[in-house]
């Protein structure tokens, strides 16, 4: 076995899958290259078998990972608390950024609580004119769309700081890694790939000469 495999091999951890397509391939750097998952490629750099790249730099590339494997807006409406995602989009956020997908994703649960708010208003005004009863609907999805939208952000928002508080770029590395596997463990085929091209962009890679002693 060559050193650089038994260097990956002795690293605990590795991404499901890696270890074997790592022993199909001659050297780090065409590991790197050919790498099919884009968690792969973030365990290499995350453990320094590719180039230089700061902890930062890790943390970065799993936030803009996970914009290549966000839930459908469903799931994210009914998203109350922090998940691993949350804490390092929150860590790796500047003082003017925000989560424009999940605001959205709780005006969509506002519609929909709203729309059954109206529904029973109308149910419950049986005798009155349609005109009056359809009125109710709008007016009611006019006013409990916003409410609901802001109480669940407000919850969301107050449970990822929470959960962002004890987070460093320096301490984040390994959560990274984990969430980087979750994402491409619920991608498809080729969106892993389509992942894997675009964070071989983003990260310092291994240099070819030398990598295969």
């Amino acid at each position: 076995m060559s050193d650089w495999l038994a260097a990956l091999h002795a690293q605990p951890s590795a991404p499901p899958g890696f270890l074997e397509f790592a022993a199909s391939q001659p050297s780090l750097a065409a590991i790197w290259q050919n790498a099919l998952r884009a968690d792969w490629v973030i365990w290499m750099a995350a453990r320094g078998f590719a180039g230089k790249n700061s902890a930062r730099d890790i943390v970065d590339a799993v936030v803009i990972f996970a914009d290549f494997a966000a839930p459908p807006a469903w799931k994210r409406a009914l998203r109350f608390s922090a998940t691993a995602e949350d804490a390092l989009r929150r860590l790796d956020a500047t003082s003017g950024d925000f989560d424009l997908a999940q605001i959205v994703s709780h005006v969509y649960l506002g519609l929909f609580v709203g729309a059954i708010v109206g529904t029973a208003a109308y149910i419950e005004t049986v005798g009155r004119s349609v005109l009056f009863r359809e009125l109710l609907i709008v007016l009611a999805m006019i006013v409990v769309t916003p409410i609901i939208a802001v109480i669940a952000q407000q919850i969301w928002l107050a449970s990822v700081k929470r959960a962002a508080v004890p987070l460093t770029f320096e301490n984040a590395v390994s959560l990274a890694e984990k969430v980087a596997t979750d994402l491409s463990e619920r991608s498809t085929v080729m969106k892993q790939m389509e992942s894997a091209r675009f964070m071989r962009k983003r990260l310092a890679g291994p240099v070819a000469s030398g990598s295969s002693t």
